[in-house]
């Protein structure tokens, strides 16, 4: 998670909100799905549980996070790229990204990388080229 916050910065650069909804989605992955999943799971479905001053660091790191995504999403609501409510989007785009902690396997044929952009097109369909 705490890759996320430092990708934010990087999201300040001029880049089409497109590229910017695949490095969020990329990045959200990668700092889910790595070694230490276990506990971040546990993070995700238990940080009620934590100690106040646990659950206010969490708090606090899953707001920047919000902040990342709300600001890409409005972007891309204002350019016609995303349709409905950015908030909704952002939260099921993250529980699905949050869900992929159960069935997701480092070892099988899917990579992250891929997974990142599966979502990304299924949540942000390309443009069609108006042939």
């Amino acid at each position: 998670m705490t890759r996320n916050c430092s990708l934010h910065r990087t999201f300040r650069t001029p880049k089409a909100p497109r590229e910017r909804l695949r490095a969020l989605f990329l990045g959200q992955l990668e700092a889910l799905l790595n070694l230490r999943s276990s506990e971040i799971a546990v993070v995700l479905s238990e940080w009620r549980q934590l100690s106040a001053r646990s659950r206010k660091l969490v708090v606090k790191l899953r707001d920047k996070v919000d902040e990342a995504w709300d600001e890409v999403l409005r972007e891309a609501a204002v350019q016609g790229i995303v349709l409905g409510d950015p908030r909704i989007l952002r939260l099921s785009i993250l529980g699905s990204i949050n869900w992929s902690l159960q069935w997701y396997d480092r070892r099988g044929k899917l990579t992250i990388d891929d997974l990142a952009f599966r979502l990304l097109e299924t949540f942000v369909p390309p443009e069609r080229s108006s042939n």
